[in-house]
């Protein structure tokens, strides 16, 4: 018996999306579109182990505190993977490090980001969305490492993509000690995605129903640019970062059984709902009612032809069945990433291609 596909199979030709203001750090070789990688996790800021501290490209952005600032992407980077969920955090000083990485949210942004209504990637002449955020001003003066953070919402995988640039606030408290006490009332960046750099902490449930990201502590600031209406029914299960409460065990919904019947992938979901700037955070409702998927659904997407070679360079966004039949590998920078397994029940036919064929066993 066949169930709908799990994976929403992208274009292939498109970069993901890159900061554009606040202007980042200069990126390492793994490139500025790619996904924090979770086999060599090189968080923060696509820092490489090994590398001592990141570049600044020309001058840091000037912020004032108080003030309307707008986030903005590069042009021509079409692969917004149908939005998601973003934040905006600050660290101060410019030296992020594995051991320096207790970034603190300024916004957040709940669905339709960093595109808003989309099914899939950006066509040639779209543009990504603008977005406004405003640093506090009791976050006082001086250097900060700015990061903006993304789940996408569709794709291969779960993946977690992060920016950094360096800012200088002026404007705000003069005081630092208050300053730093303040910045410690605002909630922890969330992480997910990252193999043990976020603790085992996945966001499968929400990756395979094709749902925006609900984070579990957004903060005050937080906008639903699409409406509440292609959100996730629940908070995320888990946080990866150390710093949350209770973060840092990946106790969370990497453990759930996955509902392959809880969506129609013949259509789109984005929601034409009418853009929301509520500040509060929204209360959690349950998630939606598990069915059983229906026997004579028909698989619509194209069955892998070629046999996997682990020592080639893959083409970007192709998928492998791995052996086993049950975890597989999306190709991310050239390679084919760590595997990731399948729903209990389910497993994969053997090859790789553009689109995988999943079907239950038994």
């Amino acid at each position: 018996m066949h169930i709908p596909p799990l994976l929403l199979l992208l274009p292939l030709t498109h970069a993901h999306i890159v900061l554009k203001t606040p202007k980042p750090f200069k990126f390492p070789a793994y490139g500025p579109s790619n996904p924090i990688d979770p086999t060599n996790p090189d968080w923060p800021c696509k820092l490489p182990s090994g590398v001592g501290s990141l570049i600044i490209d020309g001058t840091p952005t000037p912020i004032t505190a108080g003030v309307p600032q707008t986030l903005s992407f590069e042009r021509g980077n079409g692969a917004v993977h149908g939005g998601g969920s973003c934040q905006v955090s600050l660290l101060p000083g410019f030296a992020p490090s594995k051991e320096n990485a207790d970034f603190r949210v300024i916004k957040s942004w709940e669905g339709g980001c960093p595109a808003r209504n989309q099914e899939g990637n950006l066509r040639d002449g779209e543009e990504a969305g603008d977005y406004e955020f405003v640093v506090p001003r009791e976050v006082g003066d001086g250097e900060f490492t700015f990061a903006w953070t993304w789940i996408q919402r569709i794709g291969g995988t779960p993946e977690f993509y992060q920016n950094c640039a360096p800012i200088t606030i002026s404007g705000g408290s003069n005081n630092q000690t208050s300053s730093s006490s303040f910045l410690q009332t605002l909630p922890p960046v969330f992480m997910a995605n990252m193999g043990p750099a976020s603790h085992g902490c996945v966001t499968s449930v929400e990756h395979e129903q094709r749902k925006a990201v609900r984070y579990p502590n957004p903060g005050k600031e937080v906008e639903y640019p699409e409406g509440e209406g292609n959100l996730f029914g629940s908070v995320a299960g888990c946080d990866g970062n150390p710093f949350a409460k209770g973060g840092g065990k990946g106790n969370g919904d990497e453990k759930q059984p996955v509902n392959p019947a809880a969506h129609d992938e013949s259509k789109g979901t984005s929601t034409q709902a009418k853009p929301s700037s509520s500040k509060s955070k929204p209360s959690s409702s349950p998630p939606p009612k598990k069915s059983s998927p229906s026997p004579s659904t028909s698989i619509s997407t194209p069955n892998p032809s070629t046999k996997p070679n682990p020592n080639s360079k893959c083409q970007e966004g192709t998928l492998r069945c791995n052996p086993g039949q049950t975890p597989f590998s999306t190709c991310t920078g050239g390679q084919f990433r760590a595997p990731i397994p399948l729903a209990a029940g389910t497993r994969c036919k053997g090859g790789v291609g553009v689109g995988l064929e999943i079907e239950n066993v038994g």
